[in-house]
């Protein structure tokens, strides 16, 4: 009876450690806490052959999954919200869930702004969304890929970004702590716009919200 009872608390433990689209059990108790405290939780995996780290980044947004995707995958609107993002331009679509934007980004001196596209990926997952992108060009880095879900957790939306970059720049090396301060206001800056959109701007939040429902369903919508 002890057994079962054991088992019984450890999948119950187990439970609120699952999330569709993030993986919570790599977050510590205290960990847990912060985040539902509503703090930015950042790991930072080291990737062998790779002079930057691998982020792992955990949120809360007070909004629900689809307006949070909706804003963060506004790409003709990113450039009004996300620091140091001097443009953001949708270049091509090829499938509804397939969109390819043109961004250009200022760097810090002594590196030229970074100009690249990148293509994005959209897909429903359990109890959310996420967008994988990719590398299709660019003038900064040699390789990108990251994703970032957004899931119902506790009446709120966890956002979960995984991003893994590998720059050009023999600087690289000096600007590793650099990057991780910019990825983390860049995520507080998303989750911001959010949270104002929601609260603020119906209209805007519609737009977005219905460009999602549509590419999900086979419709483009740039």
């Amino acid at each position: 009876m002890k057994s079962i009872i054991l088992i019984g608390l450890i999948l119950l433990i187990n439970a609120t450690r699952t999330n569709a689209g993030a993986p919570l059990h790599l977050l510590s108790n205290s960990q847990i806490k912060d985040l539902e405290e509503n703090k930015v939780i950042v790991l930072k995996e080291k990737v062998e052959n790779k002079i930057w780290p691998r982020l792992k980044i955990f949120a809360l947004v007070n909004s629900q999954p689809l307006n949070s995707m909706g804003i963060f995958a506004a790409y003709d609107y990113q450039k009004n919200y996300v620091p140091k993002l001097a443009r953001s331009k949708v270049v091509e679509q090829p499938t509804a869930t397939n969109v390819l934007v043109e961004y250009e980004l200022e760097m810090p001196w002594p590196l030229s702004n970074g100009v690249y596209v990148h293509g994005h990926h959209l897909k429903k997952i359990k109890d959310g969304y996420e967008v994988e992108w990719y590398l299709v060009k660019s003038t900064s880095a040699d390789s990108v890929n990251g994703r970032a879900s957004f899931t119902n957790y506790k009446n709120k939306t966890l956002m979960y970004y995984v991003s893994l970059v590998e720059p050009k720049s023999i600087f690289a090396g000096v600007l590793r702590k650099l990057m991780v301060n910019d990825v983390v206001k860049t995520i507080k800056a998303i989750i911001a716009e959010i949270e104002k959109v929601e609260q603020s701007n119906p209209k805007l939040k519609e737009k977005y919200s219905l460009k999602i429902k549509n590419a999900l369903v086979g419709k483009k919508s740039y």
